[in-house]
């Protein structure tokens, strides 16, 4: 980490890791969710939905698992704790943001359901 002082604030800035699916695979309790990859190895035994549900989802996108459930706006926010970096494209090394299988972009839900239902109104407005 970096730090710096800018008008009396102490900034400490992080470089971004990235990962291809590979490597998060060969990691014990790493996850990717949403192109973000998350180490959850802490976070086993205090997982409400059980221990069994993350070391399921392990070494691969847990995206859609993720979405299946209806997560607090808390947990969204515990999430970031655990978060280690970016996934990236094992081809090419750039961010794989979140793609079908035909390569295309594919919309993806960030939000609760109720935020999303909002957000989807405000763009049809």
């Amino acid at each position: 980490p970096v730090s710096f002082s800018l008008l009396g604030c102490v900034c400490v800035c992080t470089a971004m890791a990235s990962y291809t699916l590979k490597e998060v695979a060969q990691r014990e309790h790493w996850m990717v969710i949403h192109g973000k990859v998350y180490d959850v190895t802490t976070f086993l035994t205090d997982h409400p939905g059980g221990e069994e549900v993350l070391v399921e989802a392990s070494g691969r996108d847990a995206s859609v698992d993720f979405d299946n459930v209806a997560h607090s706006p808390d947990a969204h926010e515990l999430m970031a704790k655990y978060y280690v970096g970016e996934l990236v494209d094992n081809a090419t090394g750039k961010g794989s943001g979140a793609k079908t299988s035909g390569g295309a972009k594919k919309e993806v839900r960030t939000h609760a359901p109720a935020q999303q239902e909002k957000q989807d109104l405000s763009r049809r407005g």
